[in-house]
C-alpha cells in the first residue's frame, strides 16, 4: 500500500513538471508569434500554393549528383521535423503528406532572393521550431 502511494506521488510530481514544461513551451511559442507580428509578418498564413510534394521532388531529382543543381523553382509546404542551424547555414527537414525533404538554407542566397526582407534568414533561425508548419519557395 505504501509503495502504491509513493508511486502515485511520483506520477503526480512528474505530471506537474510536464505541465509546467508544456506551459513554458506554449508561452515561448506565443511570444515568438507576437515577435513575428512586430516584424510585420503573418505567422498564420491561410493559404500556400505548393507546386510540388516531397515524394515528387525525391523521384524527379533522385539522379542528381551530390552538389549538382537545377534551375527549377518549386514551392512546398510541410511540418518542420528536424532543424539544424550552423551560423549562416541551416538544414530543415520538412514533411508533407507524401514524404520528407531536406531544405538547405543559405543566408546569402535567401538575402539575394528576398532583398526587401534582409533579415529573413535570421527570422527563420530565431522564430521557427520543430513542429511548425512552413512554406518555402526557391
Amino acid at each position: 500500500m505504501a509503495a502504491d502511494q509513493s508511486q502515485n506521488k511520483a506520477k503526480a510530481k512528474n505530471t506537474a513538471q510536464n505541465t509546467s514544461t508544456l506551459e513554458e513551451i506554449r508561452a515561448t511559442r506565443l511570444e515568438k508569434v507576437d515577435q513575428l507580428k512586430q516584424e510585420g509578418l503573418n505567422p498564420y498564413a491561410y493559404k500556400w500554393d505548393s507546386t510540388h510534394h516531397a515524394a515528387e521532388l525525391q523521384a524527379n531529382y533522385a539522379d542528381l549528383a551530390a552538389g549538382e543543381e537545377v534551375e527549377t523553382e518549386v514551392a512546398i509546404a510541410g511540418r518542420i521535423i528536424a532543424r539544424r542551424v550552423f551560423g549562416k547555414l541551416a538544414f530543415f527537414n520538412l514533411q508533407d503528406e507524401t514524404g520528407t525533404i531536406q531544405l538547405y538554407l543559405d543566408k546569402k542566397r535567401i538575402q539575394a532572393q528576398m532583398p526587401d526582407l534582409s533579415s529573413a534568414f535570421n527570422i527563420l533561425k530565431k522564430y521557427t521550431d520543430v513542429g511548425d508548419f512552413l512554406g518555402v519557395k526557391g
